[in-house]
């Protein structure tokens, strides 16, 4: 009789402890699972007569880690043909990281003439040291930021200086100043700037 093994990989995320499942259907009526873990150390299936064909599928569910996407592997199907022989399988899983992203529209409610096609910069400075600046026309058009991994919250915030129009006071407002990045989506924000011409007096003795 001979038998055969499974060892795990993984590419593109920590795994840890964290234990995959394989179940194994088998020509002769053998079947049943096996628990690898990302090691690479072989996990030993049940004899079986030589001859036989035994398919391995890994169990995706045991597989997904959270913040990620998984390109599974294809199941395998090995045959043992020789007496004591012991046929070796692999498992690699490629994860890839999550990513969503926001996006900012400027609108400009009075001020100087020209002040809808400037152009206003932003700031923004997410979990894990993701940080950066989107400049943002006036007109309105959005603009998204890079692809951010997904559950970060980032702070957004306008530069004061690009928002400056001399002889205007300025009130600076943003829909939202924290956004939570989801997968695949953008979430949209305004920033709205309110000009109000300053004023002043005379006196005339």
């Amino acid at each position: 009789r001979s038998t055969f093994t499974v060892s795990k990989a993984v590419a593109g995320a920590q795994a840890g402890d964290k234990e995959f499942t394989f179940a194994y259907t088998c020509t002769d009526g053998t079947e049943g699972t096996l628990k690898a873990k990302a090691d690479g150390e072989a996990v030993t299936g049940p004899k079986v007569p030589t001859g036989t064909q035994c398919t391995v599928t890994e169990d995706a569910k045991t597989a997904a880690i959270d913040g990620y996407t998984l390109a599974a592997p294809e199941a395998q199907t090995v045959t043992v043909s020789e007496k004591d022989q012991v046929v070796n399988t692999s498992f690699t899983n490629t994860y890839t990281r999550d990513t969503g992203t926001f996006s900012i529209a400027k609108s400009v409610q009075g001020g100087p003439e020209g002040a809808a096609n400037g152009s206003y910069s932003f700031t923004y400075t997410c979990d894990g040291d993701v940080q950066g600046t989107l400049t943002v026309p006036g007109d309105g058009t959005a603009v998204s930021s890079p692809k951010i991994p997904t559950g970060v919250s980032c702070t957004l915030a306008e530069d004061a200086a690009s928002a400056a129009k001399d002889g205007y006071s300025v009130a600076s407002t943003l829909s939202q100043d924290s956004v939570t990045i989801a997968k695949d989506q953008t979430v949209a924000v305004t920033a709205t700037n309110t000009y109000t011409r300053d004023t002043g007096s005379f006196s005339v003795s």
